[in-house]
């Protein structure tokens, strides 16, 4: 049985447990004809080192495949939608490691039908990737969470289960978590909890449990980070109203801008010598202008009211930000 000792060979004692077996379930040994994925789900306590682990897993794919000059990319975020709209472009034979963190965002109770068909619809990711370039390699997902039941039951169910220090709260979680690794495995956990309460030793956060086909072992990932790395921040999904109001705003930024584009203003001189270009009242959308856009007044000109505003270069450019700014938080 495996034990962990506090003395100065407790990390010494599983450092030689990273094995070959293990990579061989997430790195090929021949070039694959298409795109092919692989699943790993990640639990641990706060400040257990899930994050550290997923990041220095990255990094030894990485040192591998340099033997085999495959381009790798790792890509850290918290939704999997937000990755993919952000990924860059990618050579034609890739490995691409994606980390989920913090996915109690697909919990059973808030993923929706529709996000969970996307995740395992491998055809919708292969499609996305090739309109980036990608046609063939690998796609290794990592879902890091918290706990076993804050993921959904496919996603729980991955190639490879992998736990960091954990404290049970009920039997029933404890018996979840025995189902994945065993009773061997849940006892190595606990003392692995233990020791890192109990030493405040860092290096332990690189210690995981690791469990796949019908093995369970112990490995030590010390604290590194891929160089081909990307962290893609998360943006809540925007609720309906807000969407309305949003997509109502970009409409008639884009209606403006139309109206630039095709030079509809007109230029006037006033008796102080100022000179202000604006837009007919009947040419623009039937809305407040100015509430939308902070650089367009309300003006007399000629005897009528009209839409003034100081330059027509720089009201565009503010246009071309605030369309690119609101097309991005509308994905």
């Amino acid at each position: 049985m495996v034990q962990l000792q506090v003395e100065h060979e407790h990390i010494s004692s599983v450092i030689d447990l990273l094995n070959e077996e293990f990579f061989q379930c997430i790195i090929p040994p021949h070039e694959l004809p298409s795109i092919e994925f692989r699943h790993i789900s990640l639990f641990g306590k706060p400040a257990s080192g899930k994050t550290t682990t997923a990041l220095s897993l990255g990094t030894y794919i990485e040192s591998i495949l340099l033997n085999y000059r495959i381009h790798f990319v790792c890509c850290h975020g918290h939704a999997l939608s937000t990755i993919m709209n952000s990924l860059p472009t990618l050579p034609d034979t890739t490995y691409l490691y994606i980390i989920i963190d913090d996915a109690e965002i697909h919990a059973p109770s808030r993923i929706t039908r529709e996000t969970l068909t996307q995740m395992f619809n491998h055809d919708y990711i292969r499609h996305i990737l090739e309109e980036k370039g990608m046609k063939k390699g690998v796609v290794l997902l990592l879902y890091s969470t918290q706990r076993p039941q804050n993921l959904a039951t496919q996603l729980r169910n991955a190639d490879i289960i992998m736990f960091k220090a954990y404290t049970t709260t009920e039997p029933s979680e404890e018996r979840v978590i025995t189902h994945y690794i065993g009773e061997r495995g849940m006892w190595i956990l606990k003392q692995l909890n233990k020791e890192l309460l109990r030493t405040w030793d860092q290096r332990l956060k690189g210690i995981t449990l690791v469990a796949y086909e019908d093995m369970t072992e112990l490995f030590y990932f010390p604290v590194q980070k891929p160089i081909n790395y990307f962290y893609i921040p998360f943006k809540m999904p925007k609720k309906a109203d807000e969407r309305r109001k949003l997509e109502k705003e970009l409409k008639i930024l884009k209606e403006i801008y139309s109206l630039l584009e095709k030079k509809k203003y007109r230029k006037h001189t006033l008796r102080d010598g100022r000179t202000i270009y604006y837009f007919e009242r009947t040419e623009v959308p039937p809305v407040k202008i100015s509430h939308y856009i902070r650089q367009i007044d309300r003006s007399y000109v000629r005897g009528k009211y009209v839409y003034s505003f100081k330059n027509p270069v720089t009201l565009k450019k503010h246009l071309e930000s605030r369309i690119q700014t609101i097309e991005q938080e509308l994905m």
